[in-house]
């Protein structure tokens, strides 16, 4: 079976800039921070939003740094591919799975904060798909290495378990401890996305991009809706004979096999 291409693939990665955006947004106010961090005394009180809301909050700039560097390299590099649906549901994923997996399995950690645990779904998935695209082209020494660096991704995670610190940040200085536990809720969402992405494929459903998908239905329905819009304003005799001859137009852009790309 040969692979469908990515839909829109050089595409600029609005998505993952404007989620990097916020990180930093909140890094810049505390105020901000101490509203949407991951503490465990506020989700007792109902506070859930911060169980998705304190991934985007951080405990020094050098741990904001690391985490973006991840974050927003591996979700580029799968919104450049025509990956963004991939990108926000990875994203989503992680985010809920992280945050209730800490709340529920680390009853000692009383405040969690990084984009750590998203940005390691998001670099395995990256990961992943570029191994995959490797295997299908006969890519073997692409392929070799990017088994590697997924081999050596879970060593760093092993390295983090092991000795209860950071590989690149420099926890003591920052004032707060690794969560390796964080890292493998996320690494475990990407292989889940590509096993759906392949059954998506292998059923011939078609790849669409939320945001190229509704730009394109304004693009297609603005020529016509115009036009009857002319047609309300002048005779009834008008609406009706211009009404009969669109019909066709209107049906073909809102049909649903118009949307599919």
């Amino acid at each position: 079976m040969r692979a469908q291409p990515h839909h829109a693939a050089g595409a600029r990665p609005w998505a993952i800039l404007l989620l990097s955006l916020g990180a930093v947004i909140a890094q810049a106010s505390p105020a901000l921070t101490g509203w949407a961090s991951l503490r465990r005394a506020d989700l007792a009180d109902g506070q859930l939003w911060r169980l998705v809301s304190g991934h985007w909050t951080h405990w020094s700039a050098d741990h904001l740094a690391w985490d973006l560097l991840v974050f927003a390299g591996a979700g580029a590099i799968l919104e450049r591919r025509g990956r963004r649906r991939l990108v926000l549901a990875c994203t989503g994923l992680a985010a809920m799975s992280v945050g209730v997996g800490v709340w529920l399995l680390e009853p000692g950690i009383g405040e969690y904060r990084g984009l750590s645990g998203i940005g390691t779904a998001l670099f395995t998935l990256a990961t992943l798909d570029l191994l995959r695209d490797s295997l299908r082209s006969g890519h073997r020494e692409q392929a070799v290495l990017l088994a590697a660096v997924l081999a050596a991704s879970l060593g760093k995670v092993g390295f983090e378990a092991g000795t209860g610190r950071a590989l690149f940040v420099d926890t003591d200085a920052a004032g707060f401890v690794s969560l390796p536990l964080a890292h493998l809720l996320g690494g475990a969402v990407a292989p889940l996305l590509m096993l759906a992405d392949r059954r998506r494929a292998a059923a011939g459903v078609p790849y669409l991009d939320p945001i190229a998908t509704s730009r394109e239905r304004v693009r297609k329905n603005s020529v016509p809706s115009a036009i009857a819009g002319v047609a309300m304003a002048t005779s009834p005799r008008l609406l009706t004979a211009t009404s009969s001859k669109l019909a066709p137009a209107f049906t073909t852009c809102t049909s649903p096999s118009s949307l599919v790309k």
